[in-house]
């Protein structure tokens, strides 16, 4: 979304929690940062891990001085904008202007309202100095590296970007003054908020396909699988097809994972995982020596995924 003619500046990926969303940014910073690349060696990735607005702003702008430094533009000091000035402020000075501290930020409402942004000004004024600091940064880096695009990269894993204005605010602000910044936000859910004047595009991070989803789980178990973890007539079709038995073992490891794959196609744990990575890795741990079987785990997991604890008195007796 960041590359060719409709590229934009601010996009979501956005699924819930341990669906990869994490892992996928990890991979899109080391790919996109490698020299020659969209952004590179400009890409740089903040934690969300808090509510907590000055918190933030710190943490972004560490990373774009420390983007600054590795390639060598020298800042500007500016006393009035440092760390140490802002943990000298007195706490009335900083917060008593604004209605809500970094820690009780608000929600947006549920449709926009007129003088929204007025609304929400002083929780950002609040914190001018390093609004400065982090401003003056990015000028810094376009005027000496014209042509190259930055990336940053907000692992929101408290849900501050799609909850909270003075976030949206701040990101806004921080694309409005500059030409070349993009932000990725990682989210549980999506931000159709505008950034300050930049639309963002809003893009689902669905699950695995079945096939990439039983290798996972067959690469992640801790026993071979058996006939008790199939369904009666998943059990006569692998017999009639060979997979059963002697023929169950092919001679190689890439074969026996293949067979064993192609046996989970539609299996009823397999389904219920949708394919969600987080999921798989959980149910997978479960399976192990004397443990539950696949349909036993199947009929205790919960709506969002979740596995119970399956009760002994519950366990499918073993056929084998």
């Amino acid at each position: 979304s960041f590359g060719g003619a409709n590229s934009r500046r601010a996009s979501v990926v956005h699924g819930p929690a341990g669906i990869g969303k994490s892992a996928l940014g990890i991979e899109m910073a080391h790919f996109a940062s490698v020299p020659g690349r969209l952004f590179s060696c400009s890409v740089r990735i903040v934690c969300v891990d808090s509510w907590d607005l000055t918190a933030l702003l710190e943490s972004i702008a560490e990373e774009v001085e420390s983007l600054a430094g590795q390639s060598r533009v020298q800042l500007r000091p500016c006393s009035a904008s440092s760390r140490a000035s802002l943990q000298a402020a007195a706490p009335e000075q900083l917060w008593s202007a604004s209605p809500c501290s970094s820690y009780e930020l608000r929600r947006p409402p549920p449709l926009p309202t007129k003088g929204m942004g007025t609304a929400h000004h002083d929780a950002l004024a609040s914190i001018q100095p390093v609004r400065q600091r982090l401003k003056s940064s990015l000028k810094a880096l376009e005027r000496a590296r014209p042509r190259a695009r930055f990336l940053v990269v907000l692992d929101d894993e408290a849900g501050a970007v799609s909850g909270c204005l003075e976030v949206q605010r701040l990101l806004g602000e921080m694309l409005e003054n500059t030409y070349h910044l993009h932000i990725l936000i990682l989210s549980r859910e999506p931000v159709y908020w505008s950034l300050g004047t930049t639309k963002v595009l809003n893009i689902p991070l669905k699950g695995l396909a079945e096939a990439d989803a039983t290798r996972l789980f067959l690469q992640r178990v801790h026993r071979p699988l058996g006939p008790h973890d199939f369904l009666p007539t998943s059990i006569l079709a692998a017999h009639s097809a060979g997979g059963v038995g002697a023929a169950m073992v092919p001679p190689d490891k890439a074969a026996r994972l293949e067979a064993a794959s192609l046996r989970l196609r539609g299996h009823p744990l397999i389904q219920r995982l949708e394919g969600h990575p987080g999921r798989i890795r959980e149910a997978s741990s479960r399976v192990t020596p004397g443990g539950p079987s696949l349909l036993d785990l199947a009929a205790f997991l919960e709506p969002y995924g979740e596995l119970q604890d399956v009760p002994a008195a519950a366990l499918s007796p073993r056929l084998l």
